[in-house]
């Protein structure tokens, strides 16, 4: 069952002349719009002696057609670029949204990047130091060879001599014997 709009009957004067309107509207929007249409006719005939109050009312109305019309056209308009403006955001959503995602992944990437290299920075260093020490160890062992062979040598030179445990120290240390 279709709702019943309450139907509204209002007395107006417009240019001297009563009418009973029944409209759909509240009668303080139908006093508004005919106090609107008689000043326009009012003053129509007020500016121009040789129109009747007919041909005004017909210029009135002629005015109010024209002003309608072009309301029309633009608000044709404005709800073409409301729907392209509508089309553009819903684009421009999609898209975002597939930003939003391929960003989570980029942050995800990057960070099992950083993963990765954190490890490889830990197994370098490990075998950097594992390199270290085997290289310490290897010149310790050429520098013990080498002073124990000064030692032979300079014992072999200087028979009569003894070598003290602490001169043995000191040329495994680098100091001259």
């Amino acid at each position: 069952m279709s709702e019943e709009i309450k139907k509204t009957k209002v007395r107006l004067k417009i240019c001297g002349n009563q009418f009973l309107i029944t409209a759909d509207e509240s009668e303080q929007y139908i006093q508004k719009i005919a106090k609107i249409v008689d000043e326009r006719i009012k003053y129509l005939d007020d500016s121009d002696p040789k129109l009747s109050l007919h041909m005004a009312t017909i210029v009135a109305a002629l005015n109010y057609c024209d002003e309608l019309e072009k309301e029309r056209v633009i608000t044709r308009e404005l709800i073409k670029k409301a729907g392209d403006c509508e089309a553009i955001a819903k684009d421009a959503t999609f898209r975002l949204n597939k930003l939003i995602i391929e960003n989570a992944q980029l942050r995800e990437e990057k960070a099992g990047l950083h993963k990765v290299i954190a490890e490889l920075k830990a197994e370098a260093y490990t075998e950097d130091t594992s390199a270290t020490v085997e290289s310490k160890k290897s010149d310790t062992a050429n520098n013990s060879v080498k002073k124990t062979a000064k030692l032979t040598k300079t014992n072999a030179s200087n028979a009569d001599e003894t070598v003290t445990d602490e001169d043995f120290l000191n040329i495994l240390d680098g100091e001259n014997y």
